[in-house]
């Protein structure tokens, strides 16, 4: 049977809603104004990775059955040179999606990072510290396009 990895993500994703619960938790039995932020990070990202959880868990329920062959509404069976072919494709199709994701989400990171520094209280050093933060983040991410451009 095929490898189903949304188990993989259902309990990770279960895990960290435990630990967003654990920190909620602390943040509301310590209940003193420095510990704020525990309670509302807390909450974040319960809530978050609760919901995680239960679309990784229906993905995996999915998944399941469908290797089982059960409550398919068509089944085909192709020739490897066609799968290779089609995976192919998929591969690609997947690649440009991510990129405009990722494309995306690093469009509101610059745009809200700019406006927190032209708008935010920040002195020169606040200001330099977050650009040079701001290139490792850009290196690390080149060099990991790189090596795993390298590993195929």
């Amino acid at each position: 049977m095929p490898k189903n990895n949304m188990i993989f993500w259902t309990l990770f994703c279960a895990f960290c809603a435990l630990l967003g619960l654990g920190l909620l938790t602390t943040g509301i039995l310590i209940n003193e104004m420095e510990t704020m932020w525990m309670v509302f990070i807390g909450f974040f990202l319960m809530v978050t990775f609760v919901i995680c959880t239960l679309l990784f868990w229906k993905q995996a329920r999915l998944l399941r059955q469908m290797f089982e062959g059960k409550r398919l509404l068509a089944h085909w069976v192709y020739s490897k040179e066609k799968a290779v072919q089609h995976a192919q494709g998929e591969k690609v199709r997947r690649a440009k999606a991510n990129l405009l994701l990722w494309l995306i989400i690093a469009g509101f990171v610059v745009f809200f990072s700019v406006l927190f520094v032209v708008f935010g209280d920040m002195d020169e050093d606040g200001i330099r510290f977050f650009f040079v933060d701001y290139g490792r983040g850009a290196r690390h991410y080149w060099l990991s396009c790189l090596a795993r451009a390298d590993t195929g």
